[in-house]
Protein backbone atom coordinates (compact mmCIF):
# COMPACT_ATOMS: atom_id res chain seq x y z
CA UNK A 1 0.00 0.00 0.00
CA UNK A 2 1.55 3.27 -1.11
CA UNK A 3 1.74 5.48 1.93
CA UNK A 4 1.84 9.07 -0.50
CA UNK A 5 -1.34 11.49 -0.32
CA UNK A 6 -2.71 12.00 -3.57
CA UNK A 7 -2.95 15.65 -4.56
CA UNK A 8 -6.58 17.18 -3.63
CA UNK A 9 -7.94 18.53 -6.84
CA UNK A 10 -9.97 21.20 -5.06
CA UNK A 11 -6.58 22.53 -3.91
CA UNK A 12 -5.16 22.99 -7.80
CA UNK A 13 -8.42 24.64 -8.54
CA UNK A 14 -8.35 28.52 -7.30
CA UNK A 15 -11.94 29.00 -8.36
CA UNK A 16 -13.08 27.11 -5.06
CA UNK A 17 -11.04 29.55 -3.16
CA UNK A 18 -11.48 32.54 -4.97
CA UNK A 19 -15.07 31.95 -5.37
CA UNK A 20 -15.56 32.98 -1.97
CA UNK A 21 -13.29 36.12 -1.77
CA UNK A 22 -15.02 37.01 -5.25
CA UNK A 23 -18.93 36.99 -3.55
CA UNK A 24 -17.24 39.10 -1.26
CA UNK A 25 -15.68 42.01 -3.30
CA UNK A 26 -19.35 41.64 -4.82
CA UNK A 27 -20.67 42.63 -1.41
CA UNK A 28 -18.55 45.46 -0.86
CA UNK A 29 -18.50 46.67 -3.60
CA UNK A 30 -22.61 46.92 -3.71
CA UNK A 31 -22.96 47.07 -0.28
CA UNK A 32 -25.09 50.08 -0.81
CA UNK A 33 -27.58 48.40 -2.77
CA UNK A 34 -27.55 45.45 -0.35
CA UNK A 35 -27.77 46.88 2.63
CA UNK A 36 -30.51 49.68 1.36
CA UNK A 37 -32.98 46.57 0.12
CA UNK A 38 -32.32 45.02 3.22
CA UNK A 39 -33.22 48.07 5.79
CA UNK A 40 -36.36 49.05 3.16
CA UNK A 41 -37.27 44.67 3.69
CA UNK A 42 -36.94 45.73 7.63
CA UNK A 43 -38.73 48.83 7.55
CA UNK A 44 -41.77 47.39 5.37
CA UNK A 45 -41.57 44.35 7.59
CA UNK A 46 -41.79 46.43 10.79
CA UNK A 47 -44.29 48.59 9.22
CA UNK A 48 -46.52 45.68 8.51
CA UNK A 49 -46.44 44.21 11.83
CA UNK A 50 -47.29 47.02 13.79
CA UNK A 51 -50.21 47.60 11.72
CA UNK A 52 -51.33 44.16 12.36
CA UNK A 53 -50.46 44.99 15.42
CA UNK A 54 -52.36 48.23 16.09
CA UNK A 55 -55.33 46.86 14.44
CA UNK A 56 -55.16 43.50 17.01
CA UNK A 57 -54.99 46.21 19.92
CA UNK A 58 -57.95 48.51 18.77
CA UNK A 59 -60.48 45.90 18.31
CA UNK A 60 -59.46 43.81 21.73
CA UNK A 61 -59.80 47.14 23.09
CA UNK A 62 -62.99 48.30 22.10
CA UNK A 63 -64.44 44.21 22.63
CA UNK A 64 -63.38 44.81 26.20
CA UNK A 65 -64.68 48.71 26.63
CA UNK A 66 -67.77 47.21 25.36
CA UNK A 67 -67.68 44.23 28.05
CA UNK A 68 -67.46 47.14 30.37
CA UNK A 69 -70.68 48.69 29.17
CA UNK A 70 -72.43 46.00 29.25
CA UNK A 71 -71.68 44.82 32.65
CA UNK A 72 -71.94 48.95 33.74
CA UNK A 73 -75.71 48.77 32.25
CA UNK A 74 -76.62 45.70 33.63
CA UNK A 75 -75.55 46.47 37.08
CA UNK A 76 -77.68 49.93 36.65
CA UNK A 77 -80.45 48.49 35.40
CA UNK A 78 -80.54 45.80 38.21
CA UNK A 79 -79.65 48.31 40.92
CA UNK A 80 -82.40 50.42 39.82
CA UNK A 81 -85.38 47.93 39.68
CA UNK A 82 -84.02 46.96 42.93
CA UNK A 83 -84.00 49.95 44.62
CA UNK A 84 -86.38 52.04 42.71
CA UNK A 85 -88.74 50.73 40.44
CA UNK A 86 -89.80 47.83 43.56
CA UNK A 87 -90.11 50.93 46.01
CA UNK A 88 -91.84 53.26 43.53
CA UNK A 89 -94.49 50.52 42.83
CA UNK A 90 -94.98 50.23 46.42
CA UNK A 91 -95.90 53.95 46.62
CA UNK A 92 -98.42 54.05 43.59
CA UNK A 93 -95.42 55.79 41.19
CA UNK A 94 -96.15 54.85 37.93
CA UNK A 95 -93.40 53.79 36.16
CA UNK A 96 -93.35 53.75 32.18
CA UNK A 97 -91.68 54.47 28.63
CA UNK A 98 -93.83 57.86 28.40
CA UNK A 99 -92.91 59.02 31.46
CA UNK A 100 -92.39 62.62 30.48
CA UNK A 101 -95.58 63.22 29.62
CA UNK A 102 -97.14 61.52 33.05
CA UNK A 103 -96.97 63.75 35.58
CA UNK A 104 -95.00 62.12 38.58
CA UNK A 105 -94.07 59.14 36.54
CA UNK A 106 -90.41 57.64 36.21
CA UNK A 107 -88.72 55.58 33.42
CA UNK A 108 -88.87 51.75 32.66
CA UNK A 109 -84.82 49.98 33.80
CA UNK A 110 -84.74 49.41 30.28
CA UNK A 111 -85.69 52.66 29.09
CA UNK A 112 -83.46 54.71 31.48
CA UNK A 113 -80.61 51.87 30.86
CA UNK A 114 -80.74 52.92 27.49
CA UNK A 115 -80.38 56.70 28.07
CA UNK A 116 -77.81 56.25 30.45
CA UNK A 117 -75.52 53.99 27.83
CA UNK A 118 -76.09 56.76 25.12
CA UNK A 119 -75.55 59.54 27.23
CA UNK A 120 -72.12 58.22 28.38
CA UNK A 121 -70.71 57.05 25.21
CA UNK A 122 -72.51 59.11 22.88
CA UNK A 123 -70.60 62.71 24.23
CA UNK A 124 -67.55 61.45 23.69
CA UNK A 125 -67.09 58.75 21.34
CA UNK A 126 -70.02 57.98 19.29
CA UNK A 127 -71.28 54.51 21.57
CA UNK A 128 -74.27 53.76 21.14
CA UNK A 129 -77.00 51.30 23.02
CA UNK A 130 -79.67 49.07 21.60
CA UNK A 131 -82.16 46.49 23.04
CA UNK A 132 -84.11 44.68 21.52
CA UNK A 133 -85.70 41.07 20.81
CA UNK A 134 -88.85 39.48 18.91
CA UNK A 135 -91.07 40.74 21.43
CA UNK A 136 -90.51 44.37 21.48
CA UNK A 137 -93.05 46.52 23.12
CA UNK A 138 -95.95 48.26 21.27
CA UNK A 139 -94.13 51.76 21.85
CA UNK A 140 -90.68 50.13 20.64
CA UNK A 141 -91.39 48.24 17.76
CA UNK A 142 -90.12 50.83 15.26
CA UNK A 143 -86.28 50.72 16.35
CA UNK A 144 -85.87 47.62 18.66
CA UNK A 145 -86.87 44.74 16.50
CA UNK A 146 -84.63 42.27 14.67
CA UNK A 147 -83.90 44.79 12.08
CA UNK A 148 -80.68 43.61 10.57
CA UNK A 149 -78.79 40.95 9.70
CA UNK A 150 -76.24 41.37 12.93
CA UNK A 151 -79.27 41.60 15.13
CA UNK A 152 -80.98 38.34 13.76
CA UNK A 153 -77.93 36.41 14.06
CA UNK A 154 -77.51 37.64 17.42
CA UNK A 155 -80.30 36.74 18.74
CA UNK A 156 -80.02 33.21 16.83
CA UNK A 157 -76.39 32.76 18.93
CA UNK A 158 -77.61 34.28 22.18
CA UNK A 159 -80.89 32.11 22.68
CA UNK A 160 -78.69 29.18 21.32
CA UNK A 161 -76.29 29.61 24.21
CA UNK A 162 -77.13 32.84 26.41
CA UNK A 163 -73.54 32.77 28.38
CA UNK A 164 -72.11 33.47 24.92
CA UNK A 165 -71.10 37.07 23.73
CA UNK A 166 -71.66 37.61 20.29
CA UNK A 167 -69.69 40.41 18.37
CA UNK A 168 -68.83 41.55 14.89
CA UNK A 169 -67.01 44.33 13.17
CA UNK A 170 -68.73 45.93 10.39
CA UNK A 171 -69.27 49.04 8.78
CA UNK A 172 -72.68 51.04 10.66
CA UNK A 173 -74.02 54.20 9.53
CA UNK A 174 -70.80 54.84 7.80
CA UNK A 175 -68.05 54.13 10.68
CA UNK A 176 -66.30 51.15 10.90
CA UNK A 177 -67.40 49.79 14.22
CA UNK A 178 -67.73 46.77 16.76
CA UNK A 179 -71.28 45.70 17.20
CA UNK A 180 -71.54 43.99 21.12
CA UNK A 181 -74.08 41.94 22.17
CA UNK A 182 -75.28 39.45 25.11
CA UNK A 183 -78.06 38.43 26.10
CA UNK A 184 -80.58 40.31 28.57
CA UNK A 185 -81.85 37.32 30.64
CA UNK A 186 -85.54 37.77 32.21
CA UNK A 187 -84.89 38.41 36.47
CA UNK A 188 -87.20 37.59 38.80
CA UNK A 189 -87.84 40.87 40.09
CA UNK A 190 -88.93 41.25 36.06
CA UNK A 191 -90.99 38.33 35.05
CA UNK A 192 -94.35 39.74 36.93
CA UNK A 193 -93.96 43.25 35.03
CA UNK A 194 -93.67 41.81 32.05
CA UNK A 195 -96.05 39.16 31.81
CA UNK A 196 -98.98 40.87 33.41
CA UNK A 197 -98.23 44.25 31.66
CA UNK A 198 -101.33 45.04 29.58
CA UNK A 199 -99.21 45.84 26.50
CA UNK A 200 -96.93 42.79 26.29
CA UNK A 201 -96.33 40.91 23.00
CA UNK A 202 -95.68 37.84 25.57
CA UNK A 203 -97.03 36.78 28.85
CA UNK A 204 -95.76 33.36 29.42
CA UNK A 205 -92.35 34.33 30.51
CA UNK A 206 -89.85 32.75 32.65
CA UNK A 207 -86.74 33.37 35.03
CA UNK A 208 -83.71 32.56 33.06
CA UNK A 209 -85.57 33.41 29.65
CA UNK A 210 -83.68 35.49 27.03
CA UNK A 211 -85.76 38.21 26.68
CA UNK A 212 -83.51 40.47 24.18
CA UNK A 213 -80.26 41.37 22.81
CA UNK A 214 -78.12 43.96 24.80
CA UNK A 215 -75.81 45.63 22.19
CA UNK A 216 -73.63 48.01 22.22
CA UNK A 217 -72.34 49.64 19.52
CA UNK A 218 -68.28 50.92 19.16
CA UNK A 219 -67.06 53.27 16.12
CA UNK A 220 -63.39 52.32 15.94
CA UNK A 221 -62.38 54.71 13.29
CA UNK A 222 -60.75 56.97 15.34
CA UNK A 223 -58.85 54.91 17.25
CA UNK A 224 -57.68 53.31 13.90
CA UNK A 225 -56.51 57.00 12.49
CA UNK A 226 -54.80 57.08 15.51
CA UNK A 227 -52.89 54.04 15.32
CA UNK A 228 -52.31 54.90 11.91
CA UNK A 229 -50.52 58.08 12.90
CA UNK A 230 -48.32 57.01 15.68
CA UNK A 231 -47.26 54.06 13.39
CA UNK A 232 -46.53 56.78 10.29
CA UNK A 233 -44.60 58.44 12.93
CA UNK A 234 -42.78 55.26 14.21
CA UNK A 235 -42.12 54.10 10.61
CA UNK A 236 -40.50 57.85 10.26
CA UNK A 237 -37.97 57.66 13.21
CA UNK A 238 -37.10 54.08 12.01
CA UNK A 239 -36.24 55.19 8.45
CA UNK A 240 -34.30 58.12 9.83
CA UNK A 241 -32.26 55.35 12.45
CA UNK A 242 -31.74 53.24 9.36
CA UNK A 243 -30.51 55.79 7.25
CA UNK A 244 -27.86 56.77 9.85
CA UNK A 245 -26.94 53.23 10.11
CA UNK A 246 -26.54 52.77 6.70
CA UNK A 247 -24.21 55.75 6.31
CA UNK A 248 -22.12 54.19 9.43
CA UNK A 249 -22.15 51.02 8.22
CA UNK A 250 -21.19 52.17 4.60
CA UNK A 251 -17.87 53.99 6.19
CA UNK A 252 -17.09 50.85 7.86
CA UNK A 253 -17.17 48.92 4.60
CA UNK A 254 -15.51 50.82 2.56
CA UNK A 255 -12.62 50.61 5.05
CA UNK A 256 -12.69 46.59 4.96
CA UNK A 257 -12.57 47.17 0.88
CA UNK A 258 -9.25 48.76 1.80
CA UNK A 259 -8.12 45.77 3.80
CA UNK A 260 -9.80 43.37 1.77
CA UNK A 261 -7.21 42.60 -0.87
CA UNK A 262 -4.48 41.56 2.06
CA UNK A 263 -6.56 39.59 3.68
CA UNK A 264 -7.48 37.75 -0.04
CA UNK A 265 -4.28 36.66 -0.57
CA UNK A 266 -3.53 35.60 2.76
CA UNK A 267 -7.05 33.79 2.58
CA UNK A 268 -6.16 32.03 -0.71
CA UNK A 269 -2.61 30.56 1.02
CA UNK A 270 -3.89 29.50 4.45
CA UNK A 271 -7.12 27.76 1.97
CA UNK A 272 -4.50 25.75 -0.20
CA UNK A 273 -2.80 25.03 2.97
CA UNK A 274 -5.63 23.45 4.36
CA UNK A 275 -6.81 21.59 1.66
CA UNK A 276 -3.58 19.41 1.46
CA UNK A 277 -3.90 18.86 5.11
CA UNK A 278 -7.27 17.97 5.12
CA UNK A 279 -6.91 15.98 1.70
CA UNK A 280 -3.83 14.08 4.06
CA UNK A 281 -5.98 13.51 7.13
CA UNK A 282 -9.05 12.11 5.11
CA UNK A 283 -6.32 9.48 3.00
CA UNK A 284 -5.05 7.98 6.07
CA UNK A 285 -8.75 7.95 7.74
CA UNK A 286 -9.85 6.34 4.79
CA UNK A 287 -6.37 3.49 5.57
CA UNK A 288 -7.53 3.47 8.81
CA UNK A 289 -11.25 2.98 8.22
CA UNK A 290 -10.13 -0.07 5.30
CA UNK A 291 -7.32 -1.75 7.60
CA UNK A 292 -9.94 -1.42 10.32
CA UNK A 293 -12.86 -3.06 8.49
CA UNK A 294 -10.25 -5.93 7.13
CA UNK A 295 -9.31 -6.78 10.72
CA UNK A 296 -13.21 -7.03 11.28
CA UNK A 297 -14.04 -9.16 8.17
CA UNK A 298 -13.93 -12.83 7.52
CA UNK A 299 -11.42 -13.17 4.29
CA UNK A 300 -13.17 -15.94 2.40
CA UNK A 301 -16.77 -14.82 3.17
CA UNK A 302 -16.67 -11.23 3.66
CA UNK A 303 -19.09 -11.63 6.67
CA UNK A 304 -17.70 -10.38 10.25
CA UNK A 305 -14.95 -12.47 11.43
CA UNK A 306 -14.32 -13.74 15.11
CA UNK A 307 -12.52 -10.92 16.65
CA UNK A 308 -15.68 -8.28 15.87
CA UNK A 309 -18.03 -11.26 17.03
CA UNK A 310 -16.41 -11.18 20.44
CA UNK A 311 -16.19 -6.87 20.43
CA UNK A 312 -20.33 -6.97 19.72
CA UNK A 313 -20.99 -10.45 22.18
CA UNK A 314 -19.12 -8.33 24.62
CA UNK A 315 -20.76 -4.73 24.28
CA UNK A 316 -24.04 -6.06 23.83
CA UNK A 317 -23.94 -7.82 27.12
CA UNK A 318 -23.16 -5.02 28.52
CA UNK A 319 -26.66 -2.79 26.97
CA UNK A 320 -28.62 -5.98 28.00
CA UNK A 321 -27.23 -6.19 31.16
CA UNK A 322 -28.03 -2.17 31.51
CA UNK A 323 -31.34 -2.10 29.88
CA UNK A 324 -32.77 -5.34 31.30
CA UNK A 325 -33.40 -7.17 28.13
CA UNK A 326 -32.36 -10.51 26.58
CA UNK A 327 -30.00 -11.63 24.58
CA UNK A 328 -29.86 -14.82 22.19
CA UNK A 329 -27.43 -16.81 20.34
CA UNK A 330 -27.27 -18.90 17.60
CA UNK A 331 -24.65 -21.54 16.80
CA UNK A 332 -24.18 -23.06 13.87
CA UNK A 333 -22.63 -26.24 11.75
CA UNK A 334 -22.41 -27.46 8.60
CA UNK A 335 -23.44 -31.26 8.67
CA UNK A 336 -20.93 -33.55 7.25
CA UNK A 337 -18.39 -30.88 5.95
CA UNK A 338 -15.03 -32.91 6.42
CA UNK A 339 -16.72 -35.07 3.93
CA UNK A 340 -17.61 -32.25 1.97
CA UNK A 341 -14.12 -30.87 1.60
CA UNK A 342 -12.90 -34.50 1.58
CA UNK A 343 -14.57 -35.45 -1.79
CA UNK A 344 -15.15 -32.12 -3.58
CA UNK A 345 -12.45 -30.15 -2.68
CA UNK A 346 -11.54 -27.61 -0.46
CA UNK A 347 -12.11 -24.94 -3.06
CA UNK A 348 -15.33 -26.60 -3.31
CA UNK A 349 -16.26 -26.28 -0.16
CA UNK A 350 -15.02 -22.94 0.32
CA UNK A 351 -17.45 -21.97 -2.63
CA UNK A 352 -20.28 -23.46 -0.17
CA UNK A 353 -19.37 -21.41 2.78
CA UNK A 354 -19.36 -18.40 1.02
CA UNK A 355 -23.02 -19.57 -0.76
CA UNK A 356 -23.83 -20.23 2.71
CA UNK A 357 -22.85 -16.96 4.20
CA UNK A 358 -24.58 -15.06 1.98
CA UNK A 359 -27.73 -16.51 2.27
CA UNK A 360 -28.26 -16.39 5.82
CA UNK A 361 -26.79 -13.25 6.83
CA UNK A 362 -29.28 -11.84 4.18
CA UNK A 363 -32.08 -13.26 6.48
CA UNK A 364 -30.72 -11.69 9.80
CA UNK A 365 -32.19 -8.21 8.79
CA UNK A 366 -32.13 -6.29 11.51
CA UNK A 367 -30.00 -4.01 12.73
CA UNK A 368 -29.24 -5.61 15.80
CA UNK A 369 -28.23 -9.02 14.20
CA UNK A 370 -24.44 -9.52 14.31
CA UNK A 371 -23.87 -12.59 11.93
CA UNK A 372 -20.44 -13.41 11.81
CA UNK A 373 -17.65 -16.87 10.84
CA UNK A 374 -16.90 -18.30 14.29
CA UNK A 375 -14.17 -20.64 12.19
CA UNK A 376 -13.96 -23.47 9.88
CA UNK A 377 -17.49 -24.16 9.08
CA UNK A 378 -19.07 -22.60 12.24
CA UNK A 379 -21.21 -19.47 11.83
CA UNK A 380 -22.86 -17.38 14.96
CA UNK A 381 -25.64 -15.38 14.82
CA UNK A 382 -25.68 -12.79 18.02
CA UNK A 383 -29.52 -11.45 18.29
CA UNK A 384 -29.69 -8.54 20.95
CA UNK A 385 -33.65 -7.47 22.37
CA UNK A 386 -34.82 -10.92 21.78
CA UNK A 387 -37.08 -13.62 23.28
CA UNK A 388 -36.39 -17.35 22.96
CA UNK A 389 -39.65 -17.35 20.45
CA UNK A 390 -38.30 -15.01 18.18
CA UNK A 391 -34.47 -16.62 18.14
CA UNK A 392 -36.19 -20.22 17.59
CA UNK A 393 -37.83 -18.33 14.74
CA UNK A 394 -34.88 -17.42 13.59
CA UNK A 395 -32.95 -20.28 13.74
CA UNK A 396 -35.79 -22.66 11.78
CA UNK A 397 -35.45 -19.42 9.26
CA UNK A 398 -31.68 -19.86 8.88
CA UNK A 399 -31.80 -23.46 8.76
CA UNK A 400 -34.76 -23.37 5.74
CA UNK A 401 -32.25 -21.55 4.05
CA UNK A 402 -29.44 -23.15 3.78
CA UNK A 403 -31.98 -26.43 2.86
CA UNK A 404 -33.63 -24.19 0.17
CA UNK A 405 -30.00 -23.66 -1.64
CA UNK A 406 -30.24 -26.98 -2.51
CA UNK A 407 -26.37 -27.35 -2.73
CA UNK A 408 -25.61 -31.20 -3.17
CA UNK A 409 -24.00 -33.07 -0.31
CA UNK A 410 -23.99 -36.88 -1.62
CA UNK A 411 -21.62 -38.30 1.06
CA UNK A 412 -23.94 -36.58 4.26
CA UNK A 413 -25.34 -39.05 6.40
CA UNK A 414 -27.35 -36.63 7.15
CA UNK A 415 -29.26 -35.45 3.69
CA UNK A 416 -28.28 -35.33 0.24
CA UNK A 417 -27.94 -31.58 0.11
CA UNK A 418 -25.91 -29.39 2.12
CA UNK A 419 -28.05 -28.63 5.51
CA UNK A 420 -26.68 -27.41 8.91
CA UNK A 421 -27.57 -28.06 12.50
CA UNK A 422 -28.02 -24.91 15.08
CA UNK A 423 -28.09 -24.59 18.82
CA UNK A 424 -29.65 -21.76 20.54
CA UNK A 425 -29.78 -19.99 24.16
CA UNK A 426 -30.94 -17.20 25.29
CA UNK A 427 -30.15 -15.23 28.65
CA UNK A 428 -31.26 -12.27 30.47
CA UNK A 429 -27.68 -10.89 31.57
CA UNK A 430 -27.03 -10.88 35.48
CA UNK A 431 -24.49 -11.33 38.22
CA UNK A 432 -22.48 -14.67 37.57
CA UNK A 433 -22.87 -14.79 34.29
CA UNK A 434 -20.95 -13.53 31.18
CA UNK A 435 -21.20 -13.51 27.38
CA UNK A 436 -18.95 -16.70 27.88
CA UNK A 437 -21.61 -18.33 29.15
CA UNK A 438 -24.09 -17.87 26.82
CA UNK A 439 -21.63 -19.08 23.90
CA UNK A 440 -20.82 -22.12 25.75
CA UNK A 441 -24.54 -22.63 26.10
CA UNK A 442 -25.10 -22.18 22.26
CA UNK A 443 -22.28 -24.93 21.89
CA UNK A 444 -23.89 -27.16 24.24
CA UNK A 445 -27.19 -27.19 22.07
CA UNK A 446 -25.37 -27.48 18.97
CA UNK A 447 -23.91 -30.60 20.14
CA UNK A 448 -27.18 -31.50 20.97
CA UNK A 449 -28.45 -31.06 17.37
CA UNK A 450 -25.94 -32.96 15.85
CA UNK A 451 -26.42 -35.79 18.66
CA UNK A 452 -30.51 -35.80 17.49
CA UNK A 453 -30.08 -36.72 13.77
CA UNK A 454 -28.75 -32.90 12.42
CA UNK A 455 -29.97 -30.75 10.32
CA UNK A 456 -32.64 -29.23 13.68
CA UNK A 457 -31.49 -27.18 16.22
CA UNK A 458 -31.87 -27.33 19.55
CA UNK A 459 -33.05 -24.52 22.63
CA UNK A 460 -29.92 -25.12 25.35
CA UNK A 461 -32.13 -25.99 28.91
CA UNK A 462 -29.44 -25.90 31.33
CA UNK A 463 -30.46 -22.35 31.84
Amino acid sequence: MSTKAPINESAKQPGLTGTKLFNFDLVIKHSTFCLSALFSLTAITIFFYLNSLASIQVRETAIKNAEVYLQTLAEFRALYTSEVVLNAKKHGIEITHDYKNKEGAIPLPATLSMMLGNRIGGSTNGVSSRLYSPYPFPWREDDNGLNDSFSRQAWQALTADPKRSFYRFEEYQGKISLRYARADIMQPSCVGCHNAHEDTPKNDWKIGDVRGVLEIITPIDTDIGSADTMIKHTLALLIAILVLALVGIRWVMGKLNLRSIEAKQLTEQGIEINNQLVSEVNYRKEAQQQLLEMSLTDGLTGVANRRKFDQELASEWRRAKRDGTQLSLIMLDVDEFKAYNDNYGHQSGDDVLCSLAAAMSGSAQRATDNFCRYGGEEFVLLIANSSSEEAQLMAEKLRVCVEQLALPHNYSNTSNLVTVSLGLATFKPADGHSGIDLLKAADVALYAAKDQGRNRFTIYQGH
